[in-house]
């Protein structure tokens, strides 16, 4: 009799382990990151349940996933878009600046070049204004090329030739 008993208890014990261990197993790869893992349904037992509960939340956790990577994904996409019209922006704040500062740089500077040969012509001039003139006058001297264009399309008329503002 005990002959017999032994192999229906290993068989019992083994219909209840091993689904108990598959699960388990299939636990442990979707604690590794697969969420398309899923069990098989082989009863309408608690360890049926319990794998039906299992799918069920495997199918969520997919679907949550997918959600994020596609929120993740548009998030990426709308933050280069803002990047490029911020750049964009600021390119159009500059050149409105440039446009609305370049003819009165220029015109600053040729009031430092007229006050500079005034001085020398006169020969009355005091050191500090000279020296604050040609500063400012290399100053201006050093912007950038489009603010040179503009200059060299200007200069100021009825004044001998080191007055004019051509480079």
């Amino acid at each position: 009799m005990i002959i017999f008993l032994l192999p229906i208890s290993y068989w019992l014990s083994a219909s209840i382990t091993k689904p108990i261990n598959e699960l388990m197993n299939h636990f442990e790869i979707g604690i590794k990151g697969d969420l398309t893992i899923r069990t098989k349904k082989r009863s309408t037992d608690e360890i049926g349940l319990l794998a039906n509960y299992f799918n069920s939340f495997m199918d969520k956790l997919e679907n949550y996933s997918r959600s994020l990577q596609s929120e993740m994904v548009e998030r990426s996409h709308l933050e280069r878009e803002i990047l490029e019209i911020s750049e964009k922006e600021r390119y159009h704040i500059g050149q409105d600046l440039h446009d609305d500062l370049c003819p009165h740089l220029i015109g600053v500077e040729a009031l430092c070049k007229v006050l500079v040969m005034s001085y020398i012509y006169v020969r009355a001039f005091r050191f500090e204004g000279l020296l604050l003139c040609g500063q400012a006058v290399k100053m201006l001297g050093d912007s950038p090329s489009p603010t040179d264009y503009l200059r060299a399309a200007c200069y100021i008329r009825g004044l001998p030739e080191p007055f004019l503002i051509i480079r």
